[in-house]
Order: structure tokens, then C-alpha cells, then sequence
């Protein structure tokens, strides 16, 4: 199960809270929340079928990972909802701060 360490890692990253989503959101293909935002977690495989078969993930934001070895390398972060929008501008800023942080 990669959902929990994907969830904590960018949370803590974040200063948020997070928690896995309940059977009922996991039916609607939300796999957890960091704070108020839904995020759905899928492998870069997944991106495939989406053209295929029309699948679409759901949530605020969708964290594509792969994994090598016993690592998780999460690839990339997708917003899919306006609100989702933050959630992708505030991880991009404590991933990948610019030089701007820094003066």
C-alpha cells in the first residue's frame, strides 16, 4: 500500500494533516486527504488507460508515483479541480522552492 506514505510524506512536507480515505470515498476513487484536499494516488501506468478507456481519476489532485526498488518516486502532481490548483501551487513551493524563497 503506497497511499499512506505518499499522504504523510507531502503533509509533513506541508505542515498538514492527512488521513486515508474511508470505503466510501475510496468507491468514488479518493484514496486520501491532505487537509481539506482529496487526492487520488495512481501509478504512472495508470496515465495509459486513461486514453484508453476514458477512466478518469478523481479528487482535487491526482500524485502519479513509480516505484524503483523499494523506493516511491512520486513522478508528478496533477491538479483536477480549482481548489486542487492551491493544493499543486503550495506542494510545488515546498518541493521546488525558486530562488524568489530565498530573497
Amino acid at each position: 500500500m503506497v497511499q499512506e506514505p505518499i499522504l504523510a510524506f507531502i503533509s509533513k512536507k506541508l505542515d498538514e494533516n492527512y488521513r486515508l480515505a474511508t470505503p466510501e470515498e475510496e468507491a468514488k476513487g479518493i484514496d486520501g486527504f491532505i487537509g481539506e484536499y482529496s487526492v487520488s494516488i495512481k501509478p504512472t501506468t495508470f496515465k495509459e488507460k486513461i486514453g484508453i478507456a476514458e477512466i478518469r481519476p478523481s479528487g482535487d489532485v491526482v500524485v502519479y508515483y513509480e516505484k524503483k526498488g523499494n523506493e516511491i518516486v512520486i513522478s508528478e502532481i496533477e491538479e483536477l479541480t480549482d481548489k486542487g490548483k492551491e493544493l499543486v501551487k503550495k506542494i510545488k513551493k515546498v518541493l521546488r522552492p525558486s530562488l524568489e524563497d530565498f530573497y
